[in-house]
């Protein structure tokens, strides 16, 4: 699965067959980071490439009519690649922000961030969450497990994972950090 090869690969300077050559096929997204509509592309062999097609028609994944969304795909490979930088300069600057705010962050990688809130709200995250949404107009997602419930912090309950895209520019960020700035502090223990 290489829904984030991209950003990878951005983040490495690899190419792309730096990674996939460990494998037979690689799927790579073209919504995730890049911003098409739609879309992943299947690479490997032509043996392996004729068995995906064969498995994609038998379970009725073929789609006659879709040059436009193949349109969208080209112009996010050709267009949106170069940008992906952007992305993760973002999360860099969302990440010492939220440090600044007392979350326990780990250092962004590519263009995702990896935390937990301050360990001394006396409410569940979610409210935050709710008070973004309601009074900024911020909308943001709630706990993220990670996939197989795997995440860096241990506790699902406290783990947050927020991700920079072309939709998240830099002010995006900003106005999420001052929102977390104003709101934090009537939700927080206050030191005797």
């Amino acid at each position: 699965d290489g829904a984030r090869l991209w950003n990878a690969c951005t983040a490495t300077g690899h190419a792309p067959a730096d990674f996939s050559c460990h494998f037979d096929t690689v799927s790579v997204c073209l919504s995730k980071g890049l911003g098409a509509p739609i879309g992943s592309v299947l690479s490997g062999s032509s043996k392996h490439i004729d068995r995906a097609r064969h498995f994609r028609k038998l379970y009725g994944g073929g789609w006659r009519q879709a040059g436009i969304l193949a349109a969208a795909g080209l112009h996010a490979l050709r267009e949106h690649r170069s940008r992906l930088n952007e992305d993760h300069e973002n999360a860099i600057q969302l990440a010492d922000g939220l440090a600044q705010l007392g979350f326990s962050v780990k250092p962004p990688q590519t263009n995702m961030v990896w935390c937990a809130p301050p360990a001394d709200l006396l409410e569940p995250f979610e409210t935050v969450a709710q008070r973004l949404r309601d009074e900024e107009r911020i909308f943001i997602g709630s706990a993220y497990a990670g996939p197989g419930r795997r995440n860096p912090f241990g506790d699902t309950s406290r783990s947050l994972r927020f991700v920079t895209h072309m939709q998240t520019p830099k002010r995006a960020v900003t106005a999420l950090l001052a929102g977390l700035a104003k709101q934090l502090p009537s939700l927080r223990v206050r030191p005797l």
